[in-house]
């Protein structure tokens, strides 16, 4: 029976019984197999490859799902893959990619890749897991990926094995492989495999997975997440959304923590239907562009989002569709700004759920109540809800290197603790200083992020201590953006941060000071940026010289200043490309930005809805009348 979990009393009475109590299963395919036998025939995933309205779907029993897991287990046996070692993932959003994660997490570690990123990137984090075995698609599936295969594999020398998805009835395509490296056609070699059960099942302790979360371009940082970590976020999952069995729409990529954890294994302990549009998500035009005629066509309940997605997905054709079906909308990632979220609620009339997470929590740290709660139970705007039951939250001050509790309202660092906790990073220096013990000897994990707690338990994101840009739900480190700037002769001094923007949420910018005597070519920068920076999305798109950098009295860049040029340029664009004449100043006020806009009555309207996209706090103000 699902148990109500709307209040932190609610919550607070929930823990009363022990976790491991609830949640007896600690580890991932356990949880599959039980899932497999209590769902059976029932559809758990359903593959379209287009995007185009009534394209015929492939489809995975639960039966059957478990089975290509256990086929695919046996598989990575008979290439010589050990308990404990990892088997790398650069694979697009196909019904494979979950096959082989679950199959290595069945006593190994599971890597996935972004294949977007840059070859540099890439090998990069796989000579920090010391993966082996790395699975891609042959050239005939996904030649744009393929094309960077060889050369990663010869940038990678603890690669011994490649195994190759080919299509359907076909022949893998190997062209291009290091004669060192061993070719392994997946097909085929399933073709052998019979779905043998284990032969034990991993500890909850045991690495269940590396995620890639960001660093400097000299070294990634992995992230090591347990079996326990994804099988009480599952579970969890499963208890606080108070949704019944459901059809759930994914574009989301699978190398992320969200995706992977919202239409992967939570979705698939609990009977869902996950409809996966396409391999490459809402990268595909025409998904973005048929996203309503999809779900009404599919009866999806459920759709996980990033804002980003909310923007475009805003202006898409839903004339005359039946959306009925819709119960709710998630929203993870990134902030979601708050004029955005009304005008989509105002336009489709659907529940729109937040949440905060991170890989470090795999996945969720604090969610929002959903569609089945009543109404006098809905978060209060700008919050992004409740913490998880188990789960330990607090905003704190950790001056002095102390860890301090703040009372209610004031803003500090979010701390966690808990069942959904990683394990730490997997380079020992990445851990240091994020990691605090309290007086009473517990020990919390630093998220980065600045905020504040409620009277009533809900949790306010007011900014990231760590400087992250956000773009498009993609995390990228500054340091990544200046790192390789500073090598640039005319450079003396450079910061990047994110600029807002209307669709991705953010864009990175660099402000840059100039050596004496020399002056930036702003375009001639933004071409060496695009030249030395091995991830794409950590391009630059704009360069703001500066004669001097804000300081503060001891003489530390002021990074919030140059945030608030950012935003300032950003609004004064909107304004200019629109037509709209006002007066627009971005302020710093507590920390945090806000924009005060003096615009004409007549004009108001359109400028609210212009500006309410960035995000960004916006009062709008009559000008005084000239005497």
């Amino acid at each position: 029976m699902m148990t109500s979990i709307y209040t932190l009393e609610d919550i607070r009475h929930y823990e009363q019984r022990p976790l491991d109590e609830r949640f007896p299963e600690q580890n991932i395919p356990a949880l599959l197999q039980a899932s497999a036998e209590r769902f059976a025939d029932d559809i758990a995933l359903e593959m379209l490859w287009t995007g185009e309205p009534g394209e015929a779907s492939q489809c995975l029993s639960y039966r059957q799902l478990f089975e290509e897991v256990l086929k695919a287990r046996q598989l990575l046996l008979r290439a010589g893959f050990a308990d404990g070692q990892v088997l790398a993932l650069m694979l697009p959003m196909i019904p494979e990619t979950h096959i082989l994660g679950f199959a290595a997490q069945c006593g190994g570690i599971v890597n996935p890749l972004n294949p977007m990123l840059e070859v540099e990137h890439l090998a990069g984090i796989l000579n920090e897991t010391g993966a082996r075995i790395l699975a891609v698609c042959a050239p005939q599936l996904a030649p744009e990926l393929w094309a960077r295969v060889p050369s990663l594999l010869a940038r990678c020398p603890a690669l011994e094995k490649l195994l190759v998805i080919g299509p359907p009835g076909g022949v893998a395509e190997t062209d291009g492989v290091p004669a060192r490296v061993e070719v392994l056609d997946y097909r085929a070699l399933m073709a052998e495999c019979n779905p043998e059960p284990l032969a034990r099942m991993p500890d909850g302790a045991d690495i269940a997975a590396y995620f890639h979360t960001g660093g400097t371009t000299g070294r990634p940082k992995i992230a090591r997440l347990s079996q326990r970590n994804f099988a009480f976020i599952a579970q969890q999952i499963e208890q606080v959304t108070g949704l019944p069995r459901h059809t759930m729409l994914n574009g989301l990529p699978l190398f992320h923590i969200y995706g992977n954890m919202v239409a992967g294994l939570a979705s698939l302990i609990k009977g869902n239907r996950v409809v996966q549009l396409t391999p490459a998500g809402y990268r595909t035009p025409a998904v973005i562009e048929n996203f309503w005629h999809l779900v009404a066509a599919h009866r999806a309940n459920v759709v996980p989002l990033v804002p980003t997605l909310f923007g475009l997905l805003l202006d898409a054709d839903a004339e005359g569709l039946d959306l009925s079906c819709l119960w709710e909308l998630g929203c993870g990632a990134a902030p979601m700004p708050p004029g955005l979220k009304r005008r989509f609620r105002a336009r489709f009339d659907v529940p729109i759920v937040e949440g905060y997470g991170m890989t470090e929590s795999c996945c969720l740290i604090a969610r929002a109540a959903g569609s089945p709660a009543p109404e006098a139970q809905a978060a209060p705007a700008g919050s992004v809800g409740l913490r998880l039951p188990y789960t330990g939250l607090q905003v704190a001050s950790l001056a002095g290197g102390e860890v301090s509790p703040l009372p209610d309202g004031q803003v500090g660092s979010i701390l966690i603790s808990g069942p959904n906790l990683f394990a730490g990073y997997l380079h020992e220096e990445d851990n240091r200083s994020v990691w605090h013990t309290d007086r009473a000897g517990r020990r919390w994990f630093d998220t980065g992020d600045c905020g504040y707690l409620d009277a009533r338990g809900y949790l306010f994101i007011t900014g990231r201590a760590k400087d992250l840009i956000i773009r498009g739900g993609h995390n990228i480190d500054p340091l990544t953006i200046e790192e390789p700037l500073r090598g640039h002769g005319a450079v003396a001094e450079v910061v990047a941060v994110g600029m807002p923007d209307t669709r991705a949420g953010e864009l990175p910018v660099v402000f840059v000071q100039p050596r004496a005597g020399r002056s930036v070519d702003e375009d001639a920068l933004l071409a060496f940026a695009a030249a030395q920076i091995g991830e794409r999305a950590a391009v630059p798109k704009r360069v703001f010289p500066l004669e001097e950098m804000p300081l503060t009295a001891v003489g530390k860049i002021f990074k919030p200043e140059l945030r608030r040029m950012a935003a300032q340029a950003a609004v004064r664009d909107l304004l200019q490309e629109a037509g709209v004449d006002a007066s627009a100043e971005v302020v710093l006020s507590g920390g945090s930005l806000r924009l005060r806009l003096e615009v004409e009555a007549p004009q108001a309207a359109g400028a609210r809805r212009l500006l309410e996209q960035l995000p960004l706090a916006l009062e709008i103000v009559e000008p005084a009348e000239s005497t």
